[in-house]
């Protein structure tokens, strides 16, 4: 082989040409194995390329290709230790809440729909849209607010949230049918934004196939929340953590 004069050997990289006719480099090319092929003055063999019409082997000297390979082996690390940190510190919305609650359940029920069962078109985007009437007991002593999350974990793409509520008095035990779409009611309870981009109640509106459920949650709270009206879910969720004290659910499920 002899050395091309493309780039200069103090870079650490220079080209020579490859010699097909030589058995060893010949063995070398067909086996694919560029790394490992080093020649007497510590260069080492890392691509073959044309260069000039001509097949040429691309060396580089040892030490720069095993710095290259323990900084790109470094860089991995550092890449995953960043995704394992993103991962730990943004906990899923579920477990932020579940890791709240006490062994307290609140028990929610329905005039218009049971527990598992399915909800009217009344209350959805092909009736009335209205909210349905909701009633609850066992609201715990120390209770200062309550809180309602309406969602839908089985839409597509993401958990839909079709009402969120809070700030509702604590010795209110029902919601009646039909609450008015405003950020403030009359009994002071605040309504935030669901995912519609609308304050209040939006009901189920799925797309054609599967029966979807809907998590009607009621949260008793051990205080009152800083929350202007027409905060989304997630802002709900992060003011409740830590003021949990009782929890409880019930299931309506729509399809279309």
């Amino acid at each position: 082989m002899r050395t091309s004069a493309m780039e200069p050997r103090e870079s650490g990289r220079y080209v020579k040409e490859v010699l097909m006719s030589r058995p060893e480099v010949t063995e070398f090319i067909s086996a694919g194995e560029i790394e490992g092929v080093m020649d007497p003055e510590g260069y080492i063999g890392t691509a073959v390329e044309q260069v000039e019409g001509k097949k040429a082997l691309i060396l580089e000297k040892e030490t720069l290709v095993r710095e290259d390979f323990i900084m790109r082996i470094f860089l991995i690390l550092l890449l995953l230790v960043l995704i394992s940190g993103c991962i730990a510190s943004e906990p899923d919305e579920e477990t932020l809440i579940e890791e709240d609650i006490s062994m307290d359940a609140i028990s929610i029920s329905s005039d218009v729909f049971e527990n598992g069962g399915m909800l009217s078109s009344e209350y959805t985007c092909d009736g009335s849209d209205v909210s349905p009437g909701l009633s609850w007991n066992g609201i715990p002593e120390g209770t200062q607010s309550i809180a309602l999350i309406v969602d839908d974990p089985d839409a597509p793409g993401k958990t839909w949230v079709h009402w969120v509520i809070y700030n509702i008095p604590p010795n209110t035990t029902r919601l009646p049918v039909a609450v008015p779409k405003n950020k403030t009611l009359d009994d002071g309870s605040l309504q935030g934004k669901n995912d519609f981009g609308r304050i209040g109640y939006n009901g189920p509106c799925p797309p054609p196939g599967k029966v979807h459920r809907y998590f009607f949650k009621v949260y008793a709270l051990d205080t009152t929340l800083s929350l202007k009206g027409g905060a989304p879910k997630s802002q709900l969720e992060t003011a409740m953590s830590g003021h949990i004290l009782a929890k409880g659910e019930m299931i309506g499920k729509y399809g279309r």
